[in-house]
């Protein structure tokens, strides 16, 4: 009888928990540039491309907890813009509702829902990396000095939704030699990979803490083109080059106002000598990840990718590899 009670009680248990099983459960919350680059790589701007469309997203925290209020527009060169959507996204799982029909644009278990999420999973700092961090900064570094021994305790934040950002704590083994205070006390930016320190949460930019920053973006962020790169590669493009020698006052440009998340906005304009404004004449847009060329406004292009940008890409992987192997050896002592 008591066997059985018990498993009368479990099943109940598991009934209670089985509605909330299938909510996969993610280290972090989303945040509005997330948003963006769920909306630039799914169909919601695949469709808007199909139809020659140029569209342009926009998202900020929604008034309840949990949601990002995303806008998508859709505005070609000389066109005004008009709104596509307003769309709500589930910072905890990615799911995309249309905010008028709460009908779902984006499941969770989407492609590019579940490959944003692996993306970000990966790019997140262990213990191990963490130490490695906080062991760059100068307080540590002076305890190290005069050699006293540390502990040191990684935990999330209490005050934090998830555990994006972890408390460090690092206090002496020992009475002996004194250190200088009774314990140094840091915050991490797992995802952004940032060192903040003390009762204020000063950020710590000191060079060793900026250069091991910069090893762990090198190593865990995915590969892209640079800005540079990118207006080398459309001159280079037979059609826009064609196009450049047409006149005398033609040139290219990046549209930062434009921009994406996931894709530079290109301007191809004419300023001319004694012209008090320049005057955009055609416009399209490259993948930061593929080099593809996206929504073109003003030229006919049949060209589907910058000419350099395979090997570009090819090589700023190859830097990714060794970046991640710096990385594993200088972190190694840390696990």
């Amino acid at each position: 009888m008591c066997t059985m009670n018990r498993l009368l009680s479990l099943q109940m248990l598991l009934c209670v928990i089985c509605p909330f099983a299938a909510v996969a459960q993610h280290a972090v919350l989303l945040d509005p540039v997330d948003a963006i680059e769920l909306a630039e790589r799914s169909d919601l701007f695949k469709q808007h491309y199909a139809k020659g469309g140029c569209p342009r997203a926009d998202a900020a925290l929604g008034e309840r907890y949990g949601e990002i209020r995303l806008g998508i527009e859709d505005g070609c060169l000389g066109a005004v813009s008009g709104w596509a959507g307003d769309f709500i996204v589930d910072r905890m799982t990615g799911e995309i509702r249309d905010g008028s029909s709460n009908q779902r644009a984006l499941a969770s278990d989407d492609g590019t829902v579940v490959t944003l999420w692996n993306e970000i999973n990966s790019e997140l700092m262990n213990d191990s990396e963490v130490m490695c961090l906080v062991t760059r900064s100068a307080d540590v570094q002076q305890w190290q000095r005069l050699g006293i021994e540390m502990n040191e305790r990684v935990r999330p934040q209490n005050r934090t939704p998830r555990d994006e950002i972890v408390d460090v704590e690092v206090s002496p083994a020992s009475s002996a030699p004194a250190a200088p205070a009774r314990a140094l006390r840091f915050e991490v930016d797992r995802r952004n990979y940032r060192l903040f320190e003390g009762r204020f949460s000063s950020e710590e930019l000191s060079a060793d803490v900026v250069s091991m920053s910069n090893l762990l973006r090198q190593a865990k962020r995915p590969a892209e083109l640079t800005a540079q790169e990118v207006r080398d590669g459309v001159r280079q493009i037979p059609e826009v080059a064609k196009w450049l020698s047409a006149g005398n006052c033609r040139d290219v440009r990046l549209d930062p106002d434009e921009e994406g998340v996931t894709y530079f906005a290109v301007d191809l304009f004419e300023w001319c000598l004694g012209q008090k404004t320049s005057t955009g004449l055609a416009a399209l847009s490259v993948d930061k990840r593929s080099g593809q060329i996206l929504a073109p406004q003003g030229i006919m292009i049949a060209t589907r990718r910058l000419p350099n940008a395979q090997s570009l890409l090819s090589a700023r992987i190859g830097l990714r590899s060794a970046a991640a192997d710096r990385l594993h050896v200088t972190c190694l002592d840390k696990k």
